[in-house]
């Protein structure tokens, strides 16, 4: 079957990990993806999975960005998707995570209900799968995802938070992070590194705190050096084009360290970043994909918040230890985050077998 995937491909690790994880298991589909952000190089290679080109040459994607903006005004979708459903026929529409549903703007979102609603009727069959509602702060845009969501077959949020506020709908469902289902393996060598997933803020919606979020990671780095001298420090960069790789650089010249003394680890390859993860012994961890990957592993880890979606998270696995909440401009409590690293967190571990359900209802499409 065709596959028509909507998924963020930006050679971010945690959808990298995302599009691995369901092209890999359904090998005999083709899975094709629109590559909006203009790749050049995709960090995810799977034999099956067919990048759409842009309709324009990168240099004039600012043409196009225009023309689907001004199309837009008469209730027509985006060019890119017009095309393409023209060209081919499409048997499953496949919607894959996370935080897809979000109100950056007032009316930022009807283009989006828009497209998604040209799609859907020209599938035979519609998915959403591993996402999360929100944020959001208007009750029409509750609303009329509502009623979008009535025309998939499935609907499955990854936290009971996004769940709970469609629980009403037959076809919704709720399991953990679709990721969980990935066999990673620690390898426990003699070797001990300490992995510091950060990010950019500036485009976060939290951007005034942005000097304390780099301040107080340089602290706990100089707090781990201290208490932990045989332990190596890598920087790790999810995603160098949303900004992780600067961000990196920025805490490295903040802080006032040695290119000798700091690694930075940057994703462009997942299967290279699956083998560098497996050998990390303890994280600090702003990505929500950090935190998944620090439970799926079992090792120590810091979460910090910039997102409910990382709280929600964390709630689902009766998490009850520290936690660095910076979306609120809290303070590092550098005692606190420390002391963590020291064993492994105590929560619900169990619940990641849950995730299984994702790939159970998919499963019944595309096995």
């Amino acid at each position: 079957m065709k596959i028509y995937l909507s998924s963020y491909l930006n050679n971010n690790l945690g959808d990298d990990l995302m599009i691995k994880l369901i092209c890999e298991r359904y090998p005999n589909h083709d899975f094709f993806v629109s590559n909006t952000n203009n790749l050049y190089d995709v960090a995810c290679k799977c034999s099956n999975l067919h990048i759409i080109k842009s309709i324009t040459p990168y240099k004039n994607d600012v043409l196009r960005r225009m023309f689907n903006k001004f199309i837009s005004y008469f209730n027509v979708p985006k060019i890119q998707i017009i095309k393409e459903f023209k060209s081919k026929k499409y048997d499953v529409n496949l919607e894959l995570g996370g935080s897809i549903f979000m109100q950056v703007t007032p009316k930022s979102w009807i283009n989006k209900i828009r497209d998604a609603e040209y799609i859907v009727n020209h599938c035979d069959y519609n998915m959403i799968v591993n996402s999360n509602f929100g944020p959001f702060f208007t009750t029409e845009f509750h609303a009329k995802h509502q009623e979008l969501f009535k025309n998939y077959d499935i609907v499955i949020f990854r936290d009971l938070t996004s769940y709970k506020m469609f629980s009403c709908l037959n076809n919704v469902k709720c399991y953990p992070d679709i990721v969980f289902n990935i066999p990673f393996t620690h390898i426990k060598s003699c070797r001990k590194r300490v992995g510091i997933s950060v990010i950019s803020l500036n485009n976060k919606g939290i951007r005034d705190n942005k000097d304390k979020y780099i301040t107080g990671i340089v602290s706990l780095i100089k707090a781990i050096r201290k208490k932990y001298e045989k332990y190596a420090i890598v920087l790790l960069s999810f995603c160098e084009n949303e900004g992780d790789l600067d961000a990196c650089k920025l805490i490295i010249d903040k802080g006032g360290f040695l290119q000798h003394e700091i690694e930075i680890f940057n994703h462009t390859n997942v299967e290279d970043s699956i083998r560098f993860f497996s050998d990390i012994s303890a994280m600090v961890c702003t990505r929500f994909h950090a935190n998944i990957l620090a439970i799926a592993l079992r090792i120590p880890f810091i979460p910090v918040i910039y997102s409910n979606k990382i709280s929600d998270m964390l709630e689902d696995f009766d998490y009850v230890g520290y936690r660095w909440n910076i979306k609120e401009g809290d303070n590092i409590s550098i005692e606190a985050a420390i002391e963590l690293l020291n064993k492994t967190p105590d929560m619900n571990y169990k619940k990641m077998e849950e995730a299984m359900g994702h790939l159970t209802l998919i499963d019944r499409v595309l096995a």
